[in-house]
């Protein structure tokens, strides 16, 4: 039996850097693989029993504490994800503001032409009528 008794799970702690099981009595650093775990496993069995060992072994991750987000990763990743989704919003927003920009622009010189070419159509067609009632006027007062 290992030492310590029925304190012997101490023995084995699990350490939150490059995830490492670290021996607190010896100061042994092993690296996190299923031969590891299954040591592990055996110590945790011969001291706490079969249910105990397998339930405290199910809490671990199986791959260390490394690889295991916490809340401050999360709200960097949120932060992250935020500035990174409100430039490629503003990205948009600038190609959205130029296409109408020239969209308004597009119609703004199609409506200028249409009244240009309409007015010009207007005022010959005005003049021509001008000219076609004067030349009627004048063939009335010569035959009258």
């Amino acid at each position: 039996m290992p030492r310590g008794g029925a304190r012997a799970w101490l023995w084995w702690l699990p350490s939150s850097w490059f995830g490492v099981l670290r021996c607190a009595a010896i100061g042994v650093t092993m690296a996190v693989d299923e031969r590891s775990r299954h040591e592990l496993f055996t110590q945790l069995e011969r001291v706490l029993g079969v249910g105990a060992a397998t339930t405290l072994l199910e809490h671990l991750p199986p791959s260390g504490w490394s690889d295991v987000a916490t809340t401050r990763d999360l709200d960097q990743l949120e932060l992250r994800m935020g500035l990174r989704f409100d430039a490629r919003f503003e990205a948009v927003d600038a190609r959205i503001d130029a296409a109408k920009q020239e969209t308004i622009a597009a119609f703004r010189g199609e409506l200028v032409s249409a009244i240009t070419t309409q007015t010009r159509t207007m005022i010959f067609t005005m003049a021509g009528a001008v000219v076609s009632l004067a030349a009627v006027a004048l063939s009335v007062v010569r035959l009258a």
